[in-house]
């Protein structure tokens, strides 16, 4: 009797530790990670889904009532959320400007540039800027007189 307790208590301790095993470490994925690294820490997700250049990975509680949505965009992890953000997250990913007004929408011959910005043979700028033979500037146009928040070009982040 005393050999089958023993068992029991080994086979118990056994199962605690690999369910351990194959929890998700949520705090080792950090901004930058590939999938295959995230999948190292997270294991295989239960769902994927993507839009343009953004995908999501989730990965469920254990209560089924809650997810952590790992958000990649270019292959590279740039957001963890909870599933009260996901509406929000995976919205922006397709809207306008991507997650922020400095994320590349449009590009040109002359370059990438964001929603409202451009690019011409002098430079790139923001929405509200311009480029000229004058200069650049983030918020404005550069004259003879000088340039409002004057910039070298604007590089945005694609």
């Amino acid at each position: 009797m005393l050999n089958h307790l023993y068992k029991g208590l080994c086979l118990l301790a056994l199962a605690l530790l690999s369910a351990c095993a194959s929890v998700p470490r949520f705090g080792e994925v950090a901004p930058g990670m590939t999938a295959p690294q995230v999948s190292a820490a997270l294991g295989e997700p239960k769902d994927r889904t993507f839009r343009g250049k953004k995908e999501k990975w989730s990965y469920p509680s254990q209560d089924g009532k809650t997810s952590k949505i790992v958000v990649f965009e270019n292959g590279h992890v740039v957001e963890l959320v909870n599933t009260e953000t996901e509406v929000a997250v995976m919205d922006q990913a397709g809207a306008s400007s991507e997650r922020g007004e400095d994320y590349c929408e449009g590009s040109n011959n002359y370059g990438k540039f964001p929603k409202g910005g451009g690019c011409n043979l002098y430079g790139c700028w923001p929405a509200g800027g311009y480029c000229n033979g004058f200069g650049c500037s983030a918020s404005g146009v550069c004259t003879v007189d000088g340039c409002p928040k004057k910039i070298a070009s604007y590089q945005c982040k694609d």
